[in-house]
């Protein structure tokens, strides 16, 4: 639905485009009947918002009658209702259908489906419907209701204007008006509804139209009718201005935040255009122009909250009313120009809402319609059938002024006039006719009065009209001046008021038509009564006393059981209290022992509340009791509390214990008993102070006698002792429990194996009358000595003697005995000494094991340890050893150490490129073959230091051999030079005698170095370290065939004068991640980089001579993205190559090495 809101200066109007559409389960189609939606123009595309499912149960002017439930078809296929009825409870026409079927120009009046404010169908609440038969113009029929004067016009009193029975154009001429107020459901999917919204649907008929048609559709708060060719109020008390009647109108009042106080009249007046394809709504309220003098107040009034609708801000948005009916001028009050609330933004589609049967015809209702001739059809001819639909609650209308209860509108009137202004001349009238009418309602209720504990008294509301199950009830009570909602259930036609509590309750009932107002009831009492005041009572006597009490009368006791001698008392044998158990004396009941009752119904003669109770008489027997005996070992009595047997003798009773069997000596304990027997002697007396004589034999039993005990064991020789070996010892023959806990708590029977130290157990003897001594067991562990045993280091036979030791861990050597056994004990000098000598004479070479025997001289605990000697067969070994750069993996280094074999030497070893300032370690390897480090023995390192000097470029080299133990170096030979290899005859070579250092019959020194000669380099440069290195592994004492010297240095050499133009720089403080693949490589090689920051990335590819071999470059590199870069080095002879990266922090420089054969 689209909706153009157009304000100027000279009209302000809602232009609507005439569309289907289903409002509330009602069709707004420009046709009369249920389940049928017509779409207009028939050519048009159907409107987007109408799901044909949504025909199924939608409701219109004309159909079936409700059922409960939007299924009211045989097959239970969903299908809408009717809202005007037609037929009767037979199904035959009613009379005023009849009426209009007979032909007379009469008008006739069909009232809705339902009940007022009702829900017959399941989608909603009807409010009110009715259907209008206007009288029509054809020959000598005439219309009755056709305005008289052109100077009759919207904006007059209504009481003022004049009518008379003629003639009017067939398009003016009404025939058929339908109005209808429901409030709309929950909405249905893509339904353009609003829920709980309150609408009002209004259709008219016209016998004739030209394309265009202008009807007025004015909703009256106050009922108005047609009498005497004048509109006239129904009640005469509505006309007084007192009532808010103003120049013949209902005014329209709010407060200060825009709530309406006052309902006004209401005036949509509808222009259909472009062959009704358009229909132009000028929607009007009846105000009170004083209150709004000007735009300025309407505007102010505009921004309120709690507004209903907007005024339209124009020149001429307010008409007075004219021709005032009272002598009274009042042209304060007219119509003003309302719109929709500005600030409701999407809810605008759902405000209006209008459908014509702009393209065709459509179905008349049954008795059909008139047209233009007079003549009765039965279809609506084209443009003559229009509907209208407004969503009150939106616009400010609805009719709810309270939280359920809706005011009605009155009365609703449909008018043709002469042209599109609303202003225009009035030409015909449909209507008036209630809408939206409430019948009167009253409640009446009746009062009631009961005892209490009585069924609840039925309170009943009688209602006029009755018809219980229209009605909503609230049951209300007066609690100290205040209406609150009754207790318990208080919402139907019956109240049940509770007895449970004595009292009066002042009650009353809320009665609410659905939809309507609420009706209160007359107040009334309920009165409830309490019972009589009672006590009940109680009384005892023994056994033998039942022959005298049984012929006392019942009625001595009345004032025992009731409050107020003017009770009345009636006892009874049984509970139940009939007459034929009625009794009088205590002897009419078989008295037994306990509990005998007697039924008491006390009454109260004035309200006949009764109260039931019973008379208690209790026959106790004698006491009764039994003999006890007790037992106690010696040890556990002393002096016991003769009470603690009242339970056993006494059986709950009252007991007094006696020394002496005539009891005349009270005693309340035993004193401390001797063994033996002994009496005492109880007097039991029960509730009723009946007595029976017991006696208390106590026998007190011997103790067991128990001795402690000991015992000791090495730590060595004890495990997991049995605990019942020391059974006799401690318990002379009686039952013994061993405990590990001096609380005898937790039983053991084995001790586990105990640690060094003394260790305590529990025992507990019982002899045969269950009295138990307790005793203990200490069990001392001593340690086993332990000993540490060694000698001197390993001699060469015939060497030095070795001495050999033993040193107990504790205590003094005095305190122990020694015996040393072994192979090696036959060479000793004492095999009883703590400090033996391995006599070092004519010994073959070999390890002899030593074991001594240590006892502690005490404890005689004892314990061994072990030594070795070794006799060493020494032999010095030599052999040559090259210095390599290693991974912290383990493999060659090849960014810095190159094979001889690769560059076509028949030797092996390794050169190696010191490409910067900086410490580098060469690991020297002994018989790597091949430079296969698996075959080689690892024997020191090289350790090679470029140091700068100063801020120069130039650095001085140093050279620091320092050999693993156990080698000495015998011979250094040490190359240092640009060049990979030294030269003979301008031949590279690898003979050690061509190097820079050279230092031979070192006679095994551990360290040697070049810092007493002055090495200077610029750049990078070559090493080779050679060396000749000998094992010496031959023991402290020994004769040793090696240098005395432990250090020594080069005494000059060479300087490797030379230079190697280096051009970049180092890339520093940044995070760098460079790697060349595979290494070595045959054809091509990969370089990948990472770098942290954006840069661009140049690559160049030199040889050792600094030739440029490739070249590469990335410009657009970014951060923390890993690239790499391939290179077709094929054309390359295998040599070693450097890979230099440069990046807008700086270079790096990487080695990378080819695997292919060289070329000859």
């Amino acid at each position: 639905m689209l909706f153009l809101f157009s304000v100027t200066a000279v009209k302000a109007q809602v232009l609507v485009d005439t569309k289907t559409t289903v409002l509330a389960d009602f069709g707004v189609d420009g046709d009369a009947y249920h389940q049928e939606i017509s779409l207009w123009p028939t050519v048009s595309i159907p409107n987007p918002t109408i799901d044909p499912s949504f025909i199924d149960g939608t409701d219109d002017w004309i159909g079936p009658v409700p059922n409960g439930n939007t299924t009211t078809s045989d097959d239970d296929s969903p299908e809408g209702s009717g809202v005007i009825k037609y037929l009767d409870e037979f199904g035959a026409y009613l009379p005023e259908v009849n009426k209009i079927l007979s032909g007379l120009n009469k008008t006739a009046e069909l009232r809705m489906n339902a009940d007022l404010y009702s829900e017959p169908d399941g989608n909603g609440t009807w409010i009110d419907a009715a259907y209008i038969r206007d009288n029509y113009v054809s020959g000598n029929n005439q219309d009755s209701t056709v305005f008289a004067q052109s100077i009759n016009k919207n904006f007059d009193d209504p009481r003022s204007w004049t009518f008379k029975t003629g003639d009017v154009p067939a398009k003016t001429d009404i025939i058929d008006v339908f109005g209808h107020l429901r409030r709309a459901p929950d909405p249905g999917p893509g339904l353009p509804t609003v829920s709980d919204s309150e609408y009002a649907f209004l259709a008219a008929s016209t016998a004739d139209a030209d394309g265009s048609n202008h009807l007025d559709f004015e909703y009256y708060r106050k009922k108005i009718d047609f009498i005497g060719g004048a509109i006239v109020y129904e009640d005469a008390a509505d006309e007084d201005p007192l009532n808010n009647i103003n120049c013949g109108h209902s005014t329209y009042s709010f407060d200060g935040t825009g709530n309406v106080l006052t309902h006004g009249d209401v005036l949509l007046s509808v222009d259909y255009q472009d062959g009704g394809r358009t229909a132009e709504v000028t929607l009007l309220a009846w105000i009170d122009r004083t209150e709004f003098p000007n735009n300025n107040a309407m505007t102010i009034f505009n921004g309120l909250n709690d507004r209903p609708f907007d005024f339209v801000i124009s020149n001429d948005n307010f008409t007075a009313c004219t021709n005032a009916f009272d002598s009274t001028v009042e042209a304060n009050y007219g119509y003003a120009q309302i719109k929709l609330r500005e600030d409701l933004g999407p809810l605008v589609p759902d405000a209006v809402h209008t459908q014509l049967n702009n393209t065709g015809t459509t179905t008349a209702p049954p008795w059909g319609t008139i047209d233009s001739g007079g003549n009765l059809i039965m279809n609506y001819p084209t443009d003559t059938f229009v509907e209208i639909a407004v969503n009150a609650t939106l616009l400010g209308f609805d009719t709810r002024s309270t939280p359920g209860c809706d005011s009605g509108l009155g009365s609703v009137m449909v008018k043709s006039r002469s042209s599109h202004s609303w202003t225009s001349s009035l030409k015909d009238m449909g209507g008036p006719f209630d809408l939206g009418d409430q019948p009167e309602l009253k409640v009446e209720i009746a009062g009631g009065a009961a005892c209490v504990g009585d069924n609840p008294v039925i309170l009943t509301a009688d209602t006029t009209p009755d018809d219980p199950g229209t009605y909503s009830y609230a049951w209300e009570y007066d609690n100290n001046g205040t209406w609150d909602s009754a207790p318990g259930p208080n919402a139907s036609s019956t109240y049940e008021a509770s007895t449970a509590l004595a009292g009066t309750t002042t009650y009353r009932v809320l009665v609410t038509r659905l939809g309507g107002c609420t009706a209160t009831s007359n107040e009334v009492d309920v009165v409830i009564s309490g019972p009589p005041g009672f006590t009940p009572h109680a009384f005892s006597i023994c056994e033998n006393e039942i022959e005298d009490i049984e012929e006392t009368d019942l009625s001595d006791y009345n004032d025992n059981v009731r409050t107020n001698s003017l009770f009345s008392v009636t006892w009874y044998k049984a509970p139940t209290r009939s007459l034929a158990d009625v009794i009088t004396t205590i002897g009419d009941i078989i008295l037994t022992l306990g509990d005998n009752l007697f039924y008491a119904r006390i009454t109260n003669n004035v309200t006949g509340c009764y109260v039931d109770t019973q008379l208690t008489l209790t026959i106790d027997e004698q006491a009764t009791v039994s003999d006890a005996t007790d037992a106690f070992c010696d040890a556990d009595q002393s002096d016991t509390t003769l009470s603690d047997y009242d339970a056993e003798v006494g059986n709950g009773d009252s007991v007094v214990w006696y020394s002496d069997i005539a009891r005349t000596m009270m005693v309340t304990t035993t004193g401390d008993l001797s063994v033996g027997s002994h009496t005492f002697y109880a007097r039991v007396t029960n509730s009723n102070e009946c007595y029976e004589d017991a006696e208390l034999v106590i026998t007190i039993y011997a103790q067991p006698d128990v001795d402690d005990a000991t015992d000791a064991f090495c730590d060595a020789d004890q495990s997991d002792t049995t605990l019942s070996d020391y059974d006799a010892e401690v318990g002379n023959g009686d039952s013994v429990v061993w405990y590990s806990d001096i609380a005898r708590t937790m039983m053991v029977t084995t001790t586990g194996d105990l640690s060094v130290g003394s260790h305590t157990f529990y025992a507990r003897v019982t002899n045969s009358n269950e009295c138990y001594e307790d005793a203990e067991l200490v069990i001392t562990i001593n340690e086993n000595p332990s000993c540490t045993a060694g000698n001197d280091p390993a001699q060469c036979p015939g060497a030095l003697d070795i001495n050999v030791w033993v040193t107990p861990t504790t205590g003094d050597v005095a305190d122990y005995d020694f015996e040393w056994t072994g192979p090696g004990a036959a060479y000793l000098d004492d095999t009883t000494s703590p400090t033996p000598v391995f006599l070092n004479s004519g010994v073959l070479p070999g390890d002899y094991y030593l074991e001594v025997e240590i006892t502690n001289k005490v404890t005689l605990c004892s314990s061994t340890c072990n030594t070795t000697v070794t006799i060493q067969d020494c032999v010095v070994d030599c052999g040559t050893a090259f210095g390599v750069a290693i991974t912290p993996e383990g493999e060659v280094d090849d960014s810095i150490s190159r094979c001889f074999r690769l560059d076509g030497f028949s030797r092996w070893g390794w050169t190696n490129f010191i490409s910067d300032f900086g410490t580098y370690t060469l690991e020297l390897y002994q018989g790597a073959g091949k430079c296969d480090l698996n075959k080689g023995t690892y024997v020191g390192t090289a350790t090679v230091t470029y140091s700068q000097i100063g801020l120069t470029d130039e650095g001085e080299v140093n050279v620091v051999y320092d050999m693993a133990p156990g080698y000495g170096l015998d011979e250094v030979h040490l190359y240092i030079g640009c060049e990979m290899y030294p030269e003979k005859k301008e031949t590279p070579t690898v003979a050690p005698g061509q190097y820079t250092f050279v230092a031979g019959n070192l006679e095994h020194a551990d360290i040697w170095t070049s810092d007493n000669a002055t090495i200077s380099a610029t750049g990078g440069f070559y090493v080779i370290a050679h060396s000749v290195a000998c094992g010496e592994e031959i023991p402290e004492g020994s004769f040793i065939p090696t240098s005395p010297m432990e250090h020594g240095s080069f005494n000059g050499g060479t300087d490797a004068d030379c230079e190697v133009d280096v051009v970049w720089g180092k890339v520093t403080d940044s995070k760098v991640d460079v790697t060349a693949y595979p290494v070595p490589y045959e054809n091509e090689v990969n370089i990948s980089y990472k770098f942290e920051y954006d840069t661009d990335v140049n690559i160049d590819i030199f040889d050792l001579k600094g030739a440029l071999i490739k070249r590469a470059a990335n410009t657009n590199y970014m951060k923390g993205v890993r690239e790499q870069t391939k290179f077709d080095l094929s054309h390359v002879d295998d040599q070693m190559l450097l890979v230099r990266l440069t990046t807008a922090k700086g270079t790096i420089v990487k080695k990378i090495v080819s695997s292919k054969k060289q070329k000859h």
